[in-house]
């Protein structure tokens, strides 16, 4: 503020602001107690669990029917920018992130958000976002080699992401095309008897699947509608449309070193054996090659059903339901068998060595049972397939519409295998169903009426007896479904599909724990300073059943020309809080910055994330005219330590004038702290702490700048060549 004669006063301010939080992040990291057993952490990789897609959790040995009925909610955690999951979370243990090493579940939204949870707290690790203006309807997958996390995204493409950072691979061709149309079947990921990792992809359009060999960077396409064009998307000949694959699970046999893709019924009333393959399953080889032949091109072998004009009139798709693999040497007149639900009410079951009986493809009928049942209804979620250890008789349990149905499939003494049903949960529409530990999950309320269904929950089911062990609340959902591994069950709701409804949740549940561990949260989760000045974090460490370990404390991801300290580097005993000091200067690069907060206890390392925000300083111009007042130039209040630099040009050498700064606009000479003076003399009067100080020597001269900085203790500095400091009496 200034008043009497004009003179120039171009100003620069540096200030600290400091901001209040309202969501604290929160991590966990978990201490084992001595009598705690430790297990070997499972990964599930992919949707329906393994390559086969039998979605059976062997490995988990927590969670059992005696204990599952005391699952409580572990997190619940809103999925980015309300973008919902239409398939499964896919989860892998022991990331390295820059947050420490963590076991990590990952999402994927409709609209393209993928997503990075930590398992045990819901926190989020990383994210990305590749949309497209469509939407997709299946999950994440992961890498054999547990590196990457390959994402099918609304953009037409294949994205490559780090496991620990999302960092996108760029390099190899990466990202890959996958021409037009959506993503409606679940990707899939195995190693060939050739020992090449392939992936496989399918998109609706012409209806195509894409076989990206992973170890070579080769690929090969199928076209559904068109196989006559063999490895080109969107063949410029191809005038067919539809044969488009909806298949929930698309499996891989290892046993055969074939890959089986289902078709559906839309765009086109047309199946050509050699070009269009409509309502049908195909097995490729394992490299995803098309066998061409008198112009045709071929699969390995297929399946069609002899009724197929009629189901693709009526809309009734086989192949949605999927295919269920079962164990190999089952049946010994057929080794390879798999259970095929479909739209149609009607349950299939298929030796996959020879698919229509007739030694190739492109043949009509065949399979070795044709199952009609009208209770499942219009059958369209991947099933399960579980071995009841007791008397190692197979069961298959088939979710649909209508509800989930156990069949057991059995073997005559001639080698015949039949289905025969014994259990039916005829309550409503059923997601795809999963096995962990001899415990069937699957979720009821789904679909395209579930934004008006009464009801939404996750079931926890005793396989043979079909008693509803626990139930989970869950909101609406369409096609998404749960996981269970680690101890743990996940699934995300929202409802998706292109159906309205509320805004998705990842939700996780898990046993009681009785192992001791820390939490460490900070707050704000954001901060914004100016250069120069400093901010400060909140971080609190709190003690879960009886943790008293020692945590220490550091952090990362510093701009330069920034230092950041703890008020106390350790929490000792367990629990406590410590400040965190980011200080800045006048040269910190502006921008946003992601800063690591890092707690360590032993060999157990995690960590949380807040953001810092440093603003560039723009100088402002200001003048003040002898006569008109003071003039006030705003800035935010502040608090703490903050300096004030400005360069004052005075128009004659015998002006009068004041720079001081007050909590609102000056209107006259009391209520303010007076910074400095030009006096009518001619020479600089600061005011340290209220009492005036004069150098005489010191004059200002008329449209010469003097370069003046004062801190919060109105200490006033001067430039090289006039330096002049007075220090507080």
């Amino acid at each position: 503020m200034m008043s009497s004669r004009k003179f120039w006063l171009p100003v620069m301010v540096v200030l600290t602001l400091v901001l209040s939080a309202q969501f604290p992040l929160k991590m966990q990291a978990y201490q084992d107690s001595v009598a705690t057993t430790v297990l070997a952490k499972v990964d599930w990789l992919q949707f329906g669990f393994a390559p086969d897609k039998t979605a059976n959790n062997t490995a988990e040995t927590t969670i059992n029917t005696g204990n599952v009925s005391h699952l409580s909610s572990l997190f619940s955690v809103p999925l980015p920018a309300g973008d919902n999951s239409d398939g499964a979370p896919v989860l892998l243990t022991n990331v390295s992130t820059p947050m420490g090493v963590k076991d990590l579940i990952f999402t994927l939204g409709e609209h393209g958000h993928v997503t990075a949870f930590d398992a045990n707290t819901g926190a989020i690790v990383w994210a990305k976002v590749f949309a497209g203006g469509g939407s997709n309807n299946v999950a994440p997958i992961l890498d054999l080699n547990l590196m990457f996390v390959y994402v099918d995204a609304p953009d037409g493409m294949v994205h490559k992401l780090n496991v620990g950072d999302g960092s996108e691979v760029t390099s190899g061709g990466w990202p890959k095309s996958l021409g037009t149309g959506k993503a409606g079947a679940e990707p899939t990921i195995a190693t060939g008897k050739n020992g090449h990792t392939y992936l496989y992809v399918a998109h609706h359009g012409h209806g195509h699947v894409v076989t990206f060999d992973l170890t070579d960077g080769s690929q090969h396409v199928f076209n559904l509608a068109c196989s006559q064009f063999p490895d080109v998307l969107d063949p410029a000949g191809c005038t067919e449309r539809g044969a488009n694959p909806w298949s929930r699970n698309n499996p891989y046999d290892a046993s055969l070193d074939r890959f089986f893709i289902g078709t559906g019924t839309n765009d086109g009333t047309h199946w050509v054996a050699g070009s269009i393959w409509r309502q049908s399953w195909v097995a490729l080889p394992a490299d995803g090659s098309t066998h061409m032949m008198n112009g045709g091109g071929f699969p390995a072998d297929s399946y069609t059903p002899t009724d197929w004009a009629t189901s693709v009139g009526q809309d009734r798709d086989i192949c949605p339901g999927g295919l269920a693999i079962l164990p190999v040497g089952l049946s010994s007149k057929f080794p390879h068998l798999a259970v095929n639900p479909g739209k149609d009410a009607k349950i299939r079951l298929i030796n996959l060595a020879d698919m229509s009986g007739h030694g190739g493809s492109g043949h009509l009928g065949g399979e070795i049972q044709l199952l009609s049942f009208s209770t499942g209804s219009l059958m369209r979620a991947a099933s399960a397939v579980w071995t009841n250890p007791a008397d190692g008789r197979v069961w298959v349990f088939i979710t649909g519409n209508s509800g989930l149905h156990g069949f057991t499939v059995d073997v005559d003494a001639a080698g015949n295998p039949s289905l025969h049903n014994h259990r039916n949960l005829n309550n409503g529409w059923t997601t795809s169903a999963v096995v962990a530990n001899g415990v069937l999950f699957a979720a009821v309320g789904g679909g395209e009426h579930s934004s008006t269904t009464a009801t939404h929950r996750l079931q926890a089911v005793n396989p043979t007896t079909g008693v509803v062990l626990w139930t989970g609340t869950l909101g609406a959902f369409h096609w998404a479904s749960p996981i269970v591994v680690n101890g743990a069950v996940y699934m995300s709701d929202g409802n998706s599909g292109g159906f309205g409804g509320n805004a998705g949740i990842l939700r996780a549940w898990r046993l009681p724990t009785t192992e001791s561990f820390f939490t460490v949260s900070a707050t704000p989760s954001s901060q914004t300073v100016n250069q120069g000045s400093s901010a400060t974090y909140n971080v609190n460490v709190g003690s879960v059943n009886g943790f008293t370990g020692n945590v220490n404390l550091t952090v990362s991801g510093l701009p330069s020309a920034a230092t950041g300290s703890f008020s106390t580097n350790q929490i000792t005993g367990g629990s406590g809080s410590s400040t965190l000091t980011v200080s800045t200067s006048s040269t910190t690069p502006g921008g946003t910055y992601t800063l690591t907060i890092t707690g360590t206890s032993g060999s157990t390392t995690h960590a949380t994330t807040v953001t810092l925000a440093v603003n560039t300083i723009s100088p402002q111009c200001v003048t003040a005219t002898n006569g008109h007042g003071w003039v006030n130039t705003f800035f935010p209040a502040q608090t703490g330590t903050f300096t004030v630099s400005f360069d004052a040009t005075p128009s004659s050498a015998t002006i009068g004038g004041h720079v001081g700064i007050s909590h609102g606009a000056q209107t006259a000479y009391t209520g303010f702290a007076n910074i400095v003076r030009f006096n009518t003399t001619g020479t600089i009067v600061s005011r340290p702490h209220g009492d005036r100080h004069t150098d005489a020597s010191l004059f200002h001269l008329c449209n010469s700048a003097r370069r003046i900085r004062s801190d919060h203790r109105q200490q006033l500095r001067l430039p090289p060549g006039a330096e002049h400091s007075d220090q507080p009496r």
